[in-house]
């Protein structure tokens, strides 16, 4: 007659046998203090489903510190091993060193885990026939071997079976993705030894960070190549908050370049955000909340730098090899004039003051960004000097009161707007909601990156001036062209189209421009045009006497 316990212990046993999650939960509580996220959800899912079915490959992108390797190399391997679905298995990592301490992990739960031990005595008690560093035999006969790219390792068999289960676990290191010779090597080894090791009912599963645009795991991810691959690609920031011009400057006063209530540093920071925090979570989506919030994700990113982020975080690595821009030749407005005022004083009359918007609405691009971006013209040498770049996730009137916002702090002389096909919808939104805003519709002829690269030629010539406090820009601009999203890059290139234009613009163009404003609303506010806010717009051709 079975006893409580026992039958406690054969219902535990049953729903694990069902459940990968439901086995991590109960045998492995001192791992599992965060509770999942819905993408460990998902490779539950996705782990038992190929063990029950034969002969699949899954690639697995997803950021360092995730516990990727806890649920693949560790829970779902020992899940293998107590239930008996694999006889060999083969787990693959950078070094000798790093597949050896995988497998140590296994060696230790089955080792020392009281609970896997008294509900999985066939598998936990000693001795096992083997129990070396780099190949153990547990006592159900379960055969696992830990290797790497250095070893070799070529038609393995454990008696009869040839491995059933192949696990590739962060098989790339930083050091062997920088040279293009120890890619190459890698992506052979893997196509000519490890793709041969199995059989066709072996399973392959490979998971990491994409290290580099041109790893072997950035070409399994790939839509393009390894087709039948099951490909699962995630990022620490699923989607980043609408509000980036308030996260530009809470990154100021983290680093200490701009005070909030007369201080600077990481505490000033985080009392700017608390006092800001509805607004700056506005949007907002992480993959593991409980483990990392957006504004840990986002303390990370100061302090580690958008490279490092983007690539250990996000999956985008980018290409340092070939730079699009040359950061070194940038030019800061800001490191000669430290204040907007300052900046102002130094150009006087010569200011002209324009902006453009890049909506996103209608725009069949990669992200659902708009970006509004003011530049000071000078007159004198056509040099142009960055002064804001809003970038975020904006509803309609949203982004016509951010645009009315801006003019009213910054008095556009112009506003230029895309107006390609699906756009054009914004000057009449811009019509309808201000009776103040000269405008000017844009028709892009060019290609976007046509655009962008002209716009590169004149940052570097030092046309271009940008200022430090321009976060989101400047990180497009650092990561271009494998940045996730363009937009501000693409609104400045359009400003820069619209400066060039304006010395020639003459007389008649002006008046158009201001006679449109004009047809808008009455003769009083039309005058109110010239002094709104108090201070006169900069009139270049003499066209009003006020």
């Amino acid at each position: 007659m079975k006893t409580l316990d026992g039958c406690i212990t054969q219902l535990k046993k049953y729903l694990a046998s069902k459940s990968l999650k439901f086995f991590a939960k109960t045998y492995f509580k001192h791992y599992c203090e965060n509770s999942f996220a819905p993408f460990h959800l998902e490779l539950f899912d996705y782990l038992t489903e190929i063990t029950m079915q034969r002969g699949r490959q899954l690639a697995i992108a997803a950021p360092r510190g995730n516990a990727k390797s806890s649920i693949i190399s560790l829970f779902y391997v020992l899940w293998c091993i107590c239930f008996g679905h694999e006889k060999c298995i083969i787990l693959f990592s950078s070094t000798r060193q790093q597949s050896e301490r995988l497998l140590a992990h296994i060696k230790k739960e089955i080792s020392s885990n009281e609970e896997l031990k008294r509900d999985f005595p066939e598998v936990c008690e000693p001795p096992n026939p083997r129990w070396r560093n780099d190949e153990i035999i547990t006592k159900n006969g379960i055969n696992v071997v830990s290797s790497s790219f250095e070893n070799e390792i070529r038609g393995y068999r454990y008696e009869e079976h040839r491995p059933g289960l192949i696990i590739l676990d962060d098989v790339e290191a930083v050091e062997s993705v920088r040279s293009q010779d120890q890619r190459e090597k890698i992506y052979e080894w893997f196509q000519k030894v490890v793709l041969n090791l199995g059989s066709e009912q072996t399973n392959y599963i490979i998971a990491g960070t994409i290290l580099h645009y041109d790893s072997l795991l950035a070409k399994l991810i790939s839509e393009e190549d390894f087709p039948g691959w099951d490909k699962h690609l995630y990022k620490s920031v699923i989607r980043f908050s609408d509000r980036q011009d308030l996260w530009d400057r809470w990154e100021q006063i983290y680093r200490a370049k701009e005070s909030y209530h007369g201080k600077g540093g990481p505490e000033a920071a985080k009392n700017f955000f608390e006092e800001n925090k509805w607004h700056m979570l506005s949007g907002i989506k992480v993959l593991w909340p409980s483990r990392e919030t957006y504004y840990d994700l986002m303390v990370m990113r100061a302090k580690k730098g958008t490279l490092s982020f983007e690539s250990e975080k996000q999956n985008e690595p980018k290409d340092t090899s070939g730079l699009s821009v040359d950061m070194n030749k940038v030019v800061y407005w800001d490191d000669r004039y430290p204040t907007l005022e300052e900046l102002q004083q130094f150009l006087g009359s010569r200011i002209v003051v324009l902006g453009t918007c890049d909506p996103s609405i209608g725009k069949s691009q990669k992200s659902d960004y708009s970006a509004i971006v003011t530049v000071f013209l000078d007159k004198s040498n056509n040099d142009i000097y960055v002064i804001d770049a809003d970038v975020g996730r904006w509803k309609v009137n949203t982004l016509i009161e951010r645009i009315l916002l801006h003019h009213k702090n910054r008095r556009y002389i112009v506003f230029g707007y895309e107006n390609n096909a699906a756009q054009e919808w914004l000057g009449e939104f811009i019509k309808k909601s201000s009776k103040l805003i000269p405008i000017e519709p844009i028709t892009n002829l060019k290609q976007k990156e046509a655009r962008i690269a002209k716009l590169i030629v004149y940052i570097e010539l030092g046309k271009v001036k940008l200022s430090k406090r321009l976060g989101e820009l400047l990180r497009e601009l650092n990561h271009y062209p494998n940045a996730s999203h363009d937009d501000a890059l693409d609104a400045l290139a359009m400003a820069i189209d619209l400066a060039e234009s304006y010395p020639q613009y003459g007389i008649e163009k002006m008046k158009g421009i201001f006679d449109e404003i004009k047809n808008r609303g009455s003769s009083k506010k039309h005058k109110g045009i010239i002094s709104y806010g108090g201070h006169p717009f900069d009139d270049p051709f003499g066209l009003f006497k006020v």
